[in-house]
């Protein structure tokens, strides 16, 4: 049985987990740093869905980057695992396929957590994404992502959840 959550870490190596229930309310201990309570991007945004349609499996979610937030976006996701996260300017034409349903002025924060190629965007706007921060950290660094719910997408879309494999497993450890 798929799991309530997934939990993924976002340096490298990239470590996955999937969890019996919803994240709580409490910082992360990832390997030695303590994390911040979960929290939201630090850009305005709920989360869409990246599809596979032809394998009706979900590959991913994907962030909308409003034009006042792509500077420090993209900086900030330079610091994250390629491995998962993919800040997406819209630069190829494989790209600009993908999203030709949206407004040409939207950058596109990706998390995928498998190689199997997206080829629709679900608008979803999903808001159980939550993002862990290192707490002692100078500037914002995001260590962690948890996304809730995951069942009831697969279960509303009818898609598949693909295996975590190509990651190492992790237990969660609250602080």
């Amino acid at each position: 049985m798929l799991g309530k959550s997934l939990l993924v870490t976002l340096e490298n190596p990239v470590k996955a987990s999937l969890q019996r229930e919803n994240m709580p309310d409490k910082p992360l201990l990832i390997d030695e740093t303590i994390t911040s309570r979960p929290s939201t991007p630090p850009w305005v945004a709920c989360a869409d869905l990246l599809i596979s349609a032809k394998e009706r499996t979900w590959v991913g979610l994907c962030y909308r980057v409003s034009e006042s937030y792509q500077d420090s976006v993209k900086i900030f996701c330079s610091n994250l695992s390629t491995q998962i996260i993919r800040y997406n300017d819209l630069s190829s034409v494989e790209s600009q396929d993908l999203y030709k349903d949206f407004p040409p002025e939207f950058d596109w924060v990706e998390i995928k957590w498998t190689d199997i190629t997206a080829d629709t965007v679900e608008v979803e706007q999903l808001d159980s994404g939550f993002w862990y921060y290192n707490e002692f950290a100078k500037n914002i660094q995001a260590v962690a992502f948890a996304l809730d719910d995951i069942d009831e997408v697969v279960q509303r879309y009818s898609l598949k959840f693909p295996s975590l494999d190509s990651f190492a497993h992790f237990q969660p450890r609250f602080a």
